[in-house]
């Protein structure tokens, strides 16, 4: 029997009943279509997989195949999917189960409140498709660690009336009290709008970045229970320690952890907990080591531009921690977590600047069509026509000496000059090497963007006011070195946590490479503030950009 599934069939807590009845049969092979996104049903909001399943009892020594099919496997210009392609694998049925991963015994004191557990989420039943021999011994290690929720602190909950909470049992209650972790969503507005003139804000889980929480917040609100559907982990107030708080974004390519802010409330789209020893868990989250870990095995939906990736609550408490967190690995930790945030900082502001320079905001430049200090000198100088509609993506810039020229880059016309209105060929005269590269690089970004020079695009064209500070910034982060000293530093991230969990040189370096290099795992990244307005899944919730 081969049957084409929705993919979340192998993870959903909705489906577990169904993946009960498959794991009666042998399975032969799963063939995972996440990467191909829609293309195997054009026009339907769906990712799937496909299931191969004999009827035969199963066994666990049973050899599956793993067949991924990924960007590389589609044609584009047919649509056709090349399945010789796919990368292939075989793996032994118990490894590709979650629950060869789970800890043996879970205590209830340590599980999710029941009350915030999720009904969606991964199941323990899980089929894992994301699995490689080389993993298996890496994931049965990390799965032998405490987890994430061993460090939860704890406090009594009144049992019939749960908006108690104290650090001790009242005299005379005692059987009256739960013993429960302090963790759960946020607050949960239910459509009712937030503006108390003595609040404080509320923000939402896409604020949270791992240096902190920005972004212009959805209303403020004062602590009342009355103004809100659900105070859900404020019912904890009177026990909070928000220097132990930490919120996790539910919707995340990557596990995202970002400090609870000091004054502020968080709305459901995050979930918080609190620790009962110092920890920097946003730091921590950022190794390659956990988020190949928790992407392999405990990641809900997908990762297509039509879906999202979530990370619910029973997941969070499933993080691996290293059995021991003493003062030199915190120091450690919030040293190199120093580095990351302010190169996370660096690059957002960076491309701030870059966006105002392309807007000609009036600060940091001014339109073409106003400096006649170039255009007079002939400095700046148009010698032919203007484009004419043209498929951006075939188009290339060429610059020879002083002149900067549009070329076809690709099929029968590569290296010629693209059409205009009037026949002539679009060319411009720089006669100042800086302002050429100015204007390459501008030129380059709008037809990155699909955009041509039209000729009311290019009058208005932003030049800067200090040319040589503008190409610096230009130039670092067009070199990405700033996005490289990030990628050294996580590097030195990953060996803190690699030594803390007990993983040798060779380990740390599998996973990391295949974090680079596996066409899953190299889209795979924390909710990075530089990337906020890249994606769906990464916002400045207010800002003009694009939201989820």
């Amino acid at each position: 029997l081969d049957s084409s599934l929705p993919l979340s069939i192998t993870e959903a807590k909705y489906a577990s009943k169904l993946r009960d009845l498959i794991l009666k049969y042998r399975i032969r092979e799963i063939v995972d279509l996440e990467l191909a996104g829609n293309v195997i049903f054009h026009g339907s909001n769906i990712v799937t997989c496909i299931l191969i399943i004999e009827k035969t009892p199963a066994q666990e020594e049973d050899s599956v195949t793993i067949t991924t099919v990924h960007e590389g496997c589609i044609d584009e210009e047919t649509g056709v999917v090349r399945m010789d392609l796919a990368m292939r694998v075989s793996v032994q049925r118990k490894n590709i189960l979650l629950t060869n991963y789970l800890p043996k015994e879970e205590s209830k004191e340590d599980s999710p409140d029941e009350e915030e557990d999720d009904s969606e989420g991964t199941d323990s039943n899980a089929i894992l498709t994301k699995v490689k021999p080389m993993d298996i011994p890496l994931l049965e290690k990390l799965s032998g660690f405490p987890r994430l929720s061993s460090l939860l602190d704890k406090a009594w909950r009144n049992r019939k009336d749960k908006s108690k909470r104290s650090r001790t049992i009242p005299e005379g209650e005692e059987g009256e009290w739960d013993l429960c972790p302090i963790l759960g969503y946020g607050v949960k507005i239910g459509g009712k709008s937030l503006n108390d003139s003595d609040g404080a804000p509320v923000f939402k889980g896409a604020h949270a970045f791992p240096g902190g929480v920005e972004g212009d917040p959805i209303g403020t609100w004062n602590g009342d229970r009355k103004s809100v559907d659900s105070r859900r982990f404020y019912d904890w107030e009177s026990l909070i320690d928000r220097l132990r708080t930490f919120a996790f974004r539910e919707i995340s390519l990557g596990p995202s952890v970002s400090p609870h802010p000091d004054s502020g409330w968080l709305q459901n789209t995050a979930y918080l907990i609190q620790l009962k020893q110092d920890f920097p868990l946003n730091v921590y989250v950022l190794s390659r080591i956990v988020q190949w870990y928790m992407s392999k095995l405990h990641r809900s939906g997908s990762l297509s531009d039509s879906f999202r990736t979530h990370w619910f609550s029973r997941a969070i408490c499933l993080i691996p921690v290293p059995e021991t967190i003493d003062n030199d690995l915190v120091e450690k930790l919030n040293k190199v977590g120093i580095r990351i945030i302010g190169l996370d900082e660096e690059i957002t502001l960076g491309e701030r600047v870059l966006e105002q320079f392309l807007s000609g905001d009036g600060v940091h430049s001014d339109p073409l069509k106003t400096r006649t200090d170039l255009l007079g000198s002939k400095t700046i100088e148009i010698l032919g026509g203007w484009p004419s509609e043209t498929d951006s993506k075939d188009i290339q810039i060429k610059c020879s000496k002083d002149i900067l020229e549009l070329t076809f880059s690709k099929g029968l016309f590569k290296n010629q000059p693209i059409p205009t209105e009037d026949g002539k060929p679009f060319r411009i005269a720089v006669r100042d090497p800086d302002f050429l590269r100015w204007i390459e690089w501008v030129v380059k970004m709008n037809i990155s963007e699909g955009k041509l020079p039209t000729q009311d695009r290019f009058r208005n064209l932003p030049i800067p006011k200090n040319i040589s500070q503008s190409l610096a910034t230009v130039d670092r982060f067009e070199s990405r070195t700033a996005v490289q000293e990030l990628e050294a530093a996580i590097d030195d991230l990953d060996k803190i946590v690699s030594d803390a969990l007990g993983l040798s040189p060779d380990e740390r370096n599998y996973i990391s490479s295949e974090m680079r290099s596996d066409p899953f795992l190299s889209k795979i990244r924390p909710a990075w503030k530089h990337t906020a307005g890249r994606g769906r899944n990464y916002i400045v919730y207010g800002e003009d950009r694009k939201r989820y």
